[in-house]
């Protein structure tokens, strides 16, 4: 054989092998896109048909929501793990209002489809981090401070999920959509999820993004579209921002019996259809609860623009006291009331809270505000609680600020009484302040509501609202006239006092009849 037909042959035979190899690795990338695919079926098969529809959304704004124990996180997890299993280098953040929080909604809910569906997954606990072998990354966040905010900033994503949204801080959360979230989508035309159930007052992003019906927003520009398109209704003929999901927990197909556990409790507490809570917490519709606001604010009555009305002709007599409410997690937040002694009228000069900050940025943050007020701050009111005395201690020995114990007994009558200044119109705030802002969402605890013991809703941040309530009892106690505070009947007072008096009456009674055991001598 010469060596050209040598060559030749080896050379056809190195082509077979090579072709032989090209078709092995290819049957093997489709067999593993079959298995893939397969196995993101599988976890769709799990959904019911309306968490079916928004877990193979397309649109890049999409709003959800839904009351409780509908389903809505499983639809979201359940989405965002299906298209990391089927698309190579798919990456998905999921937003709660904590780290701890997200990890207690959806942990344990990925190493169960990790077990059930084979995924083979790498996990981080720690960092909340999932890999996928095909490279696609899911990311679990916390929004509950700057910092945790800014480990986002700068990555790129397919889809960002704000999970939980009327528990997160107004303004983190509009800071969050705005600086972090919508240029972390650009660079791969990602999509953009809000989710949460009716909370809170109506206004806002979420508010607007699942409202029904919608309401026509006028941009910058003049340009007027839809809040939102709620899926199932005949779609708008003109543009709209969001495209809403919603179900119940009627349509929660994975828990049969749930319905009707929720239809026994409406029977049980002898609510009709239209009852406020049944409608807002097991239908997921928006209701103005009135009674469930803590705070009686109207935006558009207490609120002033510019300086001060006095600022000049009653500098001398006006007096500016500090409040201050410490935390690193929760946040440090202080607020600064403005007012002219022996006056009621009480005005908010600024507030502001900083997440995850040392005492001597605390004392930074302090001084800096300081400064910009024409006169020094009379007084400092502090909260001493959970390791508050300590910053108190060290802002005054290093810092030179000295702070006074905040009084915190019966919060609820101080409630009050902040509620009837408002109510006669004797308190003002800087228009969209984190204060505001931060008042008009907190409710009172479901269970608490009409009783003698009404609490705050633990899943709304006060620090703000403390700070001001510090600041405020102190004023009140010292400087601020109440004799101009008009007698506003209180709709929860007849009710405590008639429980205070009968507790006095109950216990009368019990040492009345308490029988005498008296010695016999004999």
């Amino acid at each position: 054989m010469s060596p050209k037909s040598k060559e030749l042959e080896y050379k056809l035979l190195f082509d077979a092998l090579l072709s032989e190899q090209y078709d092995k690795v290819e049957a093997e990338d489709k067999k593993k896109k079959t298995s893939s695919k397969v196995k993101a079926n599988r976890m769709f098969r799990t959904l019911s048909p309306k968490q079916l529809l928004l877990a193979k959304e397309d649109y890049r704004y999409v709003s959800v929501l839904c009351p409780r124990r509908a389903g809505k996180s499983y639809a979201i997890l359940t989405s965002a793990m299906a298209n990391c299993v089927m698309t190579p280098g798919w990456r998905v953040a999921i937003f709660c209002r904590s780290k701890p929080h997200a990890k207690g909604v959806y942990w344990e809910d990925i190493m169960a489809m990790n077990e059930k569906f084979d995924l083979d997954l790498r996990v981080n606990a720690t960092e909340l981090i999932v890999r996928f072998p095909n490279g696609s990354l899911l990311v679990l966040c916390g929004a509950e401070s700057d910092a945790e905010i800014n480990k986002v900033r700068g990555r790129k994503y397919h889809r960002v999920v704000l999970d939980e949204s009327t528990v997160i801080d107004r303004k983190l959360y509009s800071d969050l959509i705005n600086y972090v979230i919508e240029p972390a989508l650009k660079d791969l035309r990602g999509a953009l999820w809000i989710a949460g159930t009716p909370k809170g007052d109506h206004s806002g992003e979420f508010y607007e993004a699942t409202c029904t019906p919608p309401i026509e927003v006028k941009l910058e520009n003049g340009r007027r579209i839809l809040s939102n398109w709620k899926v199932g209704t005949e779609e708008p003929t003109y543009e709209y921002r969001w495209k809403l999901h919603t179900w119940t927990a009627q349509d929660n197909t994975a828990i049969p019996f749930l319905w009707e556990e929720f239809l026994e409790t409406k029977r049980f507490r002898g609510w009709k259809d239209d009852n406020p809570l049944w409608r807002q917490e097991y239908l997921g519709e928006w209701v103005k609860l009135d009674s469930s606001s803590v705070f009686r604010i109207q935006r558009y009555v207490h609120t002033y623009e510019g300086s001060l009305p006095w600022a000049d002709e009653r500098l001398a007599r006006t007096r500016f006291i500090l409040g201050a409410d410490f935390g690193y997690h929760d946040g440090t937040a202080i607020v600064i009331w403005a007012f002219v002694e022996d006056e009621p009228y009480v005005y908010e000069f600024i507030s502001m809270k900083r997440h995850g900050i040392t005492e001597q940025q605390i004392a930074e943050m302090i001084t800096n505000t300081e400064r910009l007020l024409p006169k020094p701050v009379q007084y400092r009111v502090g909260d001493t609680a959970g390791g508050g005395v300590l910053i108190m201690e060290g802002l005054k020995r290093t810092y030179g600020l000295h702070f006074e114990p905040a009084e915190k007994n019966d919060k609820v009558s101080h409630i009050n009484y902040f509620n009837l200044a408002l109510d006669s119109n004797l308190v003002r705030f800087r228009p969209g302040s984190d204060l505001m802002n931060e008042m008009e969402l907190i409710q009172w605890e479901e269970k608490s509501w009409g009783t003698s013991r009404q609490r705050e809703d633990p899943s709304y941040p006060n620090d703000l609202s403390d700070a001001a309530l510090y600041a405020f009892r102190f004023a009140k106690s010292r400087f601020i006239s109440a004799s101009e505070i008009q007698a506003v009947k209180d709709p929860l007072e007849d009710s405590r006092l008639e429980k205070e008096e009968y507790c006095r009456n109950r216990d009368a009674m019990r040492r009345w009849r308490r029988p005498v055991y008296r010695r016999m001598d004999r």
